[in-house]
């Protein structure tokens, strides 16, 4: 997002907001060759993908205090402020996230006709969950929501690497 912004010079987030689906590229490229599908090397195609952006995006920042700003409004995944008029348009694409929908999956089975629109409801309590537990946990501050759902979804994901299983939602 900081490349894009510096770059182009985009700076109403409806403007922005698609550029951050270019996870895609860790997919295609993890799709090519040798060992195309495996999940190892999903893992470190999106781990090295990580660690050139993480170094392009330090080194743009560093130099522009705007990009800054930028970039911690996206690490941190705050709500605040957001208008429906940016969340209809990538709510789409963002309905199912990953540890809601192993919930999801957990307790309406396989059959995607329960499965989206569970995933879907509980997407957004834990999002609202998290957005309150992070307004009071560190009064009179305020705790990101992006935080708190890390802190949460963290743990979540090394249980289920732990028990063995992580299978795709």
């Amino acid at each position: 997002m900081v490349t894009v912004i510096a770059v182009f010079g985009l700076t109403d987030l409806l403007q922005y907001v698609w550029f951050a689906f270019a996870g895609v590229v860790v997919f295609g490229l993890a799709s090519i060759g040798r060992g195309a599908g495996n999940p190892l090397t999903l893992v470190l195609a999106g781990q090295g993908i990580t660690v050139f952006l993480t170094a392009m995006t330090t080194g743009i920042t560093l130099s522009d205090q705007k990009l800054l700003n930028a970039l911690r409004f996206w690490n941190s995944g705050s709500v605040a402020g957001v208008r429906f008029n940016v969340i209809w348009p990538v709510t789409a694409c963002v309905a199912v996230g990953l540890m809601v929908a192993h919930v999801a999956r957990y307790l309406t089975g396989p059959d995607y006709r329960w499965l989206v629109p569970y995933a879907g409801v509980l997407g957004a309590v834990v999002l609202l969950v998290c957005d309150i537990v992070g307004r009071l946990v560190v009064r009179p501050g305020e705790l990101d929501a992006g935080v708190a759902v890390a802190l949460l979804g963290a743990p979540f994901f090394a249980v289920l690497v732990w028990r063995g299983k992580f299978k795709s939602a």
